[in-house]
């Protein structure tokens, strides 16, 4: 249906027409239909099927821009969605003289309450934000007449159930109610039933119509000591492709991102505790391609709006069937194709089915050149000695079984010797070998696991005291880098005894006594990594490029 078919405003179709919008979605023309009948509506959509047009236009028809009061509140998950929402009623209402407010965390309470004075008509908030506005009676309850909840299961998931049953109950005037969402889970169906109309329209987008249609999507058998060389041939075979790789944690996102920086790649890294502005930093720079990789958490495949993403490539199997609707929904935008790859063990093969089950889907076997091959029967077994992964010992990569050779990216050309992967491996690059030492005994550190120097953005070194392992006081940092630009992570000094006592840092004071009153003063990350990083890095944020 075209958009001018709709009871939509001239300002609304003249903003639709400005940006090249004919034809609705199915979730477009279905909401905007059953909202001007004055209906509460349900709408389970997945990502990219142009859920937030759908009820920022109805919402833009309705409201009174002579009003300078908030009259709807949208609650959404996350910062990134609330500034996304805000961009939507920014583009699709310009010449409806309609504006919008996002509210949330990590920025000035008194800020929004001076643009919310000035005259907004739509609240795009984090739950915990939208409290505190209304507690502190910066919004008026009483004025709002529309409340809508975007990824509505996602904010459950999250914890924030209690604080949309507080927000819902302060609004007395409430006329009418959006609630979106990828999933109905039981917690959505009693939110449901508690607050919505029992005659409301219920709009379901099926996900084949998302999935299947647009998206080759694929798995491939990869050990996980294989998947960086794996990943790596992906990468070199879509050069000129926008690539989103997904991982399940955030060290794995480190890692992955500090490899291919290493390879020479221009990365970005997004994960879900990383700072606002980095968070911004990193998604600009993808957004304007300057970066064509970027490596992210789940946090990053619910909401965001990342356009023209070739290559989706799921590092890690999705926990849920859910999320991985969500991952490979960052392509095959606005009606393209794209295509989708998943790195899969033996032992996760159950994963795999179950996702193709619960999402009515089939997803291809390919070998490691991308070429079709017949999928083998699975056994019902999990493997000996009861280990959910197939191998016992309790390892989540493998079991307890060595693989008798170290892990090796391309390029490196090192002696192979017993080192695991993420422990004792060697990695040789452009900038010279690296060592890795993160654990002085035997224990090593499986690839995407906490380290002993982790990071909020990209590197943050944390002292640990603990007896085995740890760096002793006044013994140099882990992090350091010789004349000859080799890099390293462990320590090449020896522990302070006695009388024997060195330098406290290379190059640094020779003093034996702690300064400042007795506390020992550690340098700043900046002095630290000032020789670790290249030239050519930027010093802060969360992406790497290259020229």
């Amino acid at each position: 249906m075209l958009f001018t078919e709709l009871e939509l405003k001239e300002p609304i179709l003249r903003g639709l027409k400005q940006l090249g919008y004919e034809q609705t979605t199915p979730i477009q023309e279905q909401t905007i239909v059953a909202f001007a009948n004055g209906k509460d509506i349900v709408g389970q959509s997945q990502t990219g099927t142009g859920k937030t047009a759908a009820f920022t236009l109805p919402l833009l028809n309705v409201l009174d821009p002579e009003l300078k009061k908030i009259q709807a509140i949208i609650l959404v998950p996350t910062r990134e969605l609330a500034q996304q929402t805000q961009e939507e009623f920014f583009n699709l209402g310009r010449f409806a003289r309609i504006r919008a407010l996002a509210a949330y965390g990590g920025k000035s309470i008194r800020f929004q309450k001076k643009l919310i004075d000035e005259g907004m008509h739509v609240a795009v908030c984090t739950p915990g934000r939208a409290m505190d506005l209304i507690k502190r009676k910066f919004i008026d309850p009483d004025v709002i007449k529309y409340f809508v909840l975007d990824e509505v299961d996602r904010m459950l998931d999250m914890g924030f159930v209690d604080d949309v049953e507080r927000i819902w109950s302060q609004c007395p005037n409430i006329q009418q109610t959006m609630l979106f969402s990828a999933t109905i889970t039981s917690e959505v169906k009693t939110i449901i039933n508690q607050h919505l109309d029992k005659d409301h329209t219920f709009i379901q987008i099926e996900p084949e119509q998302i999935v299947v249609d647009r998206i080759d999507h694929a798995f491939t058998i990869a050990p996980h000591i294989t998947k960086p060389d794996l990943l790596i041939n992906w990468i070199e075979s879509h050069k000129d492709h926008k690539i989103i790789v997904f991982t399940q944690t955030k060290y794995a996102t480190s890692d992955i991102a500090n490899m291919l920086y290493d390879k020479g790649y221009s990365v970005g890294q997004l994960s879900g505790d990383m700072e606002q502005r980095e968070r911004q930093e990193s998604l600009r720079a993808y957004k304007e391609n300057k970066i064509k990789i970027m490596v992210a958490t789940d946090v990053a495949s619910r909401g965001l709006n990342m356009k023209d993403i070739d290559l989706v490539i799921n590092f890690d199997v999705p926990q849920d069937p859910e999320s991985y609707v969500h991952r490979i929904g960052r392509t095959a935008r606005a009606g393209k194709e794209g295509k989708a790859i998943m790195f899969v063990s033996e032992a996760e093969m159950k994963t795999v089915q179950t996702i193709e089950r619960r999402n009515k889907i089939k997803i291809k076997q390919i070998d490691a050149e991308g070429n079709e091959v017949e999928r083998k029967a699975t056994s019902d077994r999990g493997g000996r000695g009861g280990s959910r992964f197939g191998r016992s010992g309790g390892s989540r990569f493998g079991g307890g079984r060595s693989s008798g050779s170290s892990a090796r990216f391309p390029g490196d050309r090192g002696e192979r010797g017993s080192d695991r992967f993420g422990g004792g491996s060697r990695f040789s690059s452009d900038r010279g070998e690296r060592t890795s030492n993160y654990n002085s005994r035997e224990e090593r550190r499986p690839f995407g696991s906490e380290r002993r120097f982790s990071s909020d953005s990209n590197f943050r070194s944390e002292r640990r005291s603990d007896d085995r392992g740890g760096r002793e006081f006044g013994q140099q940092s882990r992090f350091s880098r010789s004349e000859g630009g080799e890099r390293r992570f462990s320590s090449d000094r020896g522990s302070r005894s006695g009388s024997d006592r060195g330098d406290r840092f290379q190059g640094g004071r020779s003093d034996s006594r702690p300064r400042s009153g007795g506390r020992f003063e550690r340098p700043s990350t900046k002095e630290i990594m000032k020789d670790f990083i290249p030239s050519s890095k930027p010093e802060r944020g969360s992406y790497w490029g290259r020229e």
